[in-house]
């Protein structure tokens, strides 16, 4: 039986929505706030991450079985599930109120304090209720990640866990430090985004062969680093010039949440003091359109935007490199990827 890239994330996506689900079995009517507000986060994403998942098994088994198929979709799902619970995290540290178009989990919850009249802060509720919902999302992935029924897998699975937040202290802490050199942005990158975003991903996939080739985990690590590099800074970019109805966030969400970005530190090094000292008052801030308008064209005109899509260039160009050396399947999947990638423009 042959799997196409839309059975595999429609797999994917039936995993996802059944692990979510399951939580109805608690049968109470509380719990509905949380359920809902989860299902419609879930709900979005291009399952990137549950792809790579693919791709990472065909470059050590060109032809899977149905069982290993079956296991791959779990994995995948246990993966994005993990990005979920991340996400929830990751927007409460940020204080973000946006994300995939929907409310973020804690606002979502933040609301639901407020228009039922509560007693105590809607603010703190949610934050503190959104922590939990993100614990508990977390512990789903654990148990979707066990159900593949593959021992192997699970090694990168929980690495990839403690790598995400070692990386999110890093970012924690740099940002109160304000410690933000290239060297550091890179480690955060490294353990932050590259983990997760592609090389752990690739790893899990790659584990459901019995004996996978040395050279071949060699490659995906190869293609991994620079594509994960390059996909976060796109990211950083899109935070700042996306469109809103495609990236689902406002556009310069970034400097409100603080972000230490490439970008933003380019722009610092190419501008004014009194510029710089005008971005750095942004963080906190609620962001009017001229304002938006502004950091970008600082961003553009001083030549720091150009020169963060030069690096993100430079590292397509690394990760298709390395294409070659893989066999067709894992090859023709990864190279789609990467074209996804250069075309996310907005």
């Amino acid at each position: 039986m042959e799997w196409s890239t839309r059975d595999f994330t429609n797999g994917v996506d039936s995993r996802i929505e059944a692990r979510l689900d399951s939580l109805r079995r608690w049968n109470q009517p509380e719990v509905e706030d949380f359920i809902n507000t989860v299902t419609a986060l879930a709900a979005g994403g291009k399952r990137t991450r549950a792809r790579l998942v693919r791709a990472g098994m065909l470059a050590t088994l060109p032809e899977p079985s149905c069982a290993d198929m079956v296991a791959a979709v779990r994995l995948g799902a246990a993966v994005e599930l993990f990005q979920l619970a991340a996400l929830i995290h990751d927007d409460i540290i940020d204080a973000s109120a946006t994300r995939r178009g929907v409310p973020t989990v804690h606002a979502e919850l933040e609301n639901y304090h407020r228009v039922s009249g509560w007693d105590g802060s809607p603010e703190r509720y949610g934050f503190r209720s959104g922590l939990i919902v993100g614990d508990a999302v977390l512990a789903l992935a654990s148990q979707e990640a066990v159900s593949a029924g593959r021992s192997a897998p699970l090694e990168p699975f929980f690495t990839m866990c403690e790598d995400v937040g070692i990386g999110q202290f890093l970012d924690i802490r740099c940002e109160y430090t304000r410690a933000a050199t290239r060297e550091n942005i890179s480690a955060i990158i490294t353990h932050k985004t590259v983990s997760y975003s592609a090389l752990f991903p690739l790893l899990i996939g790659a584990a459901l062969a019995e004996q996978p080739a040395p050279e071949t985990i060699a490659d995906l690590q190869a293609f991994a680093t620079p594509f994960g590099e390059a996909f976060q800074l796109r990211d950083d970019i899109l935070g700042i010039f996306g469109d809103p109805a495609i990236t689902g966030k406002p556009a310069g969400d970034d400097l409100t949440e603080g972000k230490n970005t490439f970008l933003f530190l380019e722009t610092l090094e190419r501008v004014s003091e009194v510029d710089a000292r005008w971005l750095r008052s942004l963080r906190g801030k609620r962001l009017e359109g001229d304002d938006v308008a502004r950091a970008q064209a600082l961003m553009e005109d001083s030549g720091a935007r150009a020169h963060v899509e030069n690096m993100i260039r430079h590292r397509e160009d690394s990760a298709r490199a390395i294409l070659p050396r893989l066999n067709e399947a894992a090859r023709d999947s990864l190279g789609e990827l990467l074209q996804r990638l250069r075309s996310r423009t907005h």
